[in-house]
């Protein structure tokens, strides 16, 4: 192939290359020593550009960006000793910044989808790189993701929005004027947290999920998960927002925050929800109904019927379902008074019949009740989180929750509203994916959950502890009469 590297270099650092050429620019320069000088000088030179325009052009330049045209508040400090310190470490030979990859890229533009760079306004298309000093403009029909290299944070930029980019590097520093973003932010750094600034509002994000709505007047937060802290623009201390609330800012008020009723909340991020009431089917909306074996028995539950796998030994599985890298599963449970003195199965994947691995929520038979296990094994070494002992008893009617973040490795228990974690610790690379099988460890096997259970949902995100709370409506005590 026959390259000319004068101007793919310059169309990359311009943000203009395409995925494949940016790829291909990527390998060579691991193995070509010229093309990497070739390199170093137009990064040089930028730098040297840029540090000189710092305090006239580029300033003037942001000045006139439509966004502040448009009236909101914008304050784009200019990094030019960042960069200069960048390019002493290329120099060092210690690593080139193409070698790490462009700073933020785009992904699924559709629609009218514009960057507004230098007094200049050019149409965006997947693979963009958006530099610091850019803005994201979006009409109508516009929408794009943006993308940070080496970690899974995704901000989704809706229709009619104006998303500012004031530096990426060390911590990640945005701006929102007018629209919404949805955001799913990977764990940041606690000493260089996500900031992002609205006309009325600044929000420190070290990784969660939420969805922030801006305008010259109001800022509108909703958090479904983590948590977010958020100030008014003029404020030194700010709010913390938990998962489930919402928050609003304006410039002359203090930050409204809303914590919805449970009954409200719980229907965020549902993926399956069995009521178990005579029939499999999925109340979450999501079609996810349950395929019940020949002889299925329901006999009384916790709030109406219940599946009955002491009374009778069906398959009942439901169909593949993707879980998120964060969610709960939560259920009510009866195991019978003299029951096998085995470990009893809740609900997982098969994997030798799934081709995943192995993933199941199971009672532990402990002296003189029994602990909830998540059992994990399969492509690695297995690995086990665990409640305390004694969580569970035969006889009566206990909820069970447990919150699982494959991400951080870490399980979370609560039996009848109660955090009840023993060891929290996980495995971080299995499978998320398949069929699940309710209450029986292999299909087809003879040793189901001898007991009955209700009321099972699965949310694709961490329940609060006041949400877990309200599906277990009451402590075990209350339990023991139904």
């Amino acid at each position: 192939m026959n390259t000319d590297w004068h101007d793919l270099i310059q169309r990359h650092m311009a943000g203009l290359a395409t995925e494949e050429e940016a790829a291909h620019f990527q390998d060579s320069l691991k193995h070509d020593d010229a093309l990497a000088r070739l390199f170093l000088r137009y990064m040089n030179l930028d730098v040297a550009l840029e540090a000189q325009a710092a305090s006239t052009e580029a300033t003037r330049a942001l000045l006139a960006a439509p966004a502040v045209r448009r009236g909101a508040l914008l304050r784009l400090p200019w990094r030019p000793l960042a960069a200069a310190a960048a390019a002493c470490v290329m120099l060092a030979g210690i690593v080139f910044w193409f070698r790490q990859g462009p700073a933020i890229n785009l992904a699924k533009v559709s629609g009218d989808v514009r960057v507004w760079r230098a007094q200049q306004t050019m149409k965006a298309a997947n693979g963009f790189v958006l530099k610091a000093g850019d803005w994201l403009l979006t009409g109508g029909d516009g929408a794009a993701e943006v993308q940070f290299p080496g970690e899974t944070t995704r901000l989704g930029i809706g229709a009619n929005a104006e998303f500012g980019v004031v530096a990426a590097k060390p911590g990640k520093e945005l701006k929102l004027t007018a629209g919404t973003l949805t955001a799913s932010v990977a764990r940041q750094s606690a000493s260089h947290p996500m900031m992002i600034r609205t006309p009325t509002a600044k929000a420190e994000v070290l990784g969660t999920k939420f969805e922030m709505n801006a305008d010259k007047v109001v800022t509108t937060m909703t958090v479904t998960e983590g948590r977010v802290l958020i100030a008014r623009e003029d404020d030194e201390s700010g709010v913390i927002v938990e998962a489930a609330q919402s928050a609003t800012v304006t410039a002359n008020a203090p930050v409204s925050v809303i914590t919805p009723a449970p009954a409200q909340s719980l229907g965020n991020a549902l993926i399956a929800h069995w009521k178990l009431d005579g029939d499999g089917v999925d109340a979450s909306g999501n079609g996810n109904n349950l395929t019940l074996g020949a002889g299925v028995v329901f006999s009384t539950g916790r709030t109406g019927s219940a599946l009955d796998l002491h009374a009778a030994k069906p398959d009942v599985e439901s169909p593949r379902i993707a879980l998120p890298a964060v969610f709960t599963i939560s259920m009510w449970l009866r195991l019978e008074q003299g029951g096998p003195a085995r470990a009893q199965p809740l609900l997982g994947f098969d994997g030798q019949q799934s081709g995943v691995d192995d993933f199941w929520l199971t009672l532990l038979p402990t002296f003189p009740g029994s602990g909830v296990v998540l059992d994990i094994r399969g492509r690695q070494m297995g690995s086990h989180a665990m409640s305390a002992q004694g969580a569970v008893r035969a006889g009566t009617w206990h909820h069970v929750a447990v919150i699982v973040d494959s991400v951080q490795g870490r399980a979370t228990f609560f039996t009848d509203g109660r955090d009840v974690t023993l060891t929290p610790g996980l495995r971080r690379d299995f499978s998320l994916a398949g069929p699940l099988l309710i209450g029986r460890r292999v299909k087809g096997g003879t040793l189901p959950f001898a007991g009955r259970l209700d009321d099972i949902r699965i949310h694709g995100r961490a329940l609060t502890a006041v949400e877990i709370s309200a599906l277990a409506g009451g402590n075990a005590e209350e339990n023991q009469t139904r």
